[in-house]
């Protein structure tokens, strides 16, 4: 079993205590990786909101009491791990969809011990299915009228902010079709839908402005994953790939690994060639 390793900071609790104050370490922007000690049972509202460079946290594997919006606006906590007392990791196989859970399905009842069974994956998969399909605008004049410190043209363009929310949303599906253990084909075939939705049609104009243009499952890639081919069949498997998107995507070709450019040269062959046989027998 993984063990807790490296510069991971510890929070630091007085003799007896077993809470973490509200606000503790609000927007701190110096922490990467950081370790609740065992013996907390309680962590007060907003206590690591806004920790924009958190990657990872260690929390103990038991029941805790979560305040409000623990980790809001955590934008780029990708793992929550939960340890046992021998320090080891328990359910390795959802410590990212329960990053997502805490800051993004705002989830804290799935932060549990059975955390990665069939049973939790089920509940995750309802949460998730129900954030998805939520208001795009949610949250917006919330962030407009000062509920966020940090304002960029986000606030004010309600088409920039709603193309960002849903690149979140295909983030999450990308992490959930990842980790995809106990995945019912059901949900699947859903999350598959909802890529597809980001997608314009092959043949549409591109919008002057561009936030309009729905292509959230794309840029995903493009912007955060391009060398990482797993993410490029995923969109493929959901049946988003058209020749205007590859040609999108090998317009990046200076940023994509060596396998990404290989698998994605040997798909536009394999399919004009698929689409030459088709035309032959068209005639």
């Amino acid at each position: 079993m993984m063990r807790v390793t490296g510069n991971c900071m510890t929070v630091p609790i007085e003799n007896g205590s077993t809470e973490i104050s509200a606000k503790a370490y609000l927007g701190r922007q110096d922490i990467r990786e950081l370790r609740v000690p065992a013996q907390v049972h309680q962590i007060g509202s907003w206590a690591f909101s806004h920790m924009k460079n958190l990657k990872t946290i260690w929390l103990p594997n038991r029941f805790i009491a979560f305040g409000r919006d623990v980790f809001d606006a955590c934008k780029e906590l990708e793992e929550i791990r939960l340890y046992g007392e021998d320090q080891s990791v328990k359910n390795e196989n959802a410590t990212r969809l329960l990053a997502d859970a805490m800051v993004y399905l705002k989830a804290e009842d799935l932060c549990i011990p059975a955390c990665g069974t069939m049973e939790w994956m089920r509940r995750y998969d309802g949460r998730l299915l129900a954030y998805l399909h939520g208001d795009e605008d949610a949250d917006f004049d919330y962030m407009w009228f000062g509920g966020e410190e940090d304002y960029d043209d986000t606030d004010t363009n309600v088409a920039k902010y709603r193309k960002e929310k849903r690149m979140i949303k295909a983030e999450r599906i990308y992490n959930r079709l990842l980790q995809s253990d106990f995945l019912a084909d059901e949900t699947r075939t859903s999350l598959y839908a909802f890529l597809r939705r980001m997608i314009p049609d092959e043949n549409s104009a591109v919008p002057e402005n561009r936030w309009d243009v729905r292509d959230e499952s794309l840029e995903v890639i493009c912007q955060r994953h391009n060398r990482d081919i797993r993410y490029i069949r995923i969109f493929t498997d959901a049946g988003c790939m058209n020749e205007r998107n590859l040609d999108y995507i090998m317009s990046h070709t200076d940023t994509l690994s060596t396998e990404l450019k290989a698998w994605l040269l040997g798909y536009r062959e394999n399919k004009l060639a698929r689409r030459d046989v088709d035309a032959e027998f068209a005639l």
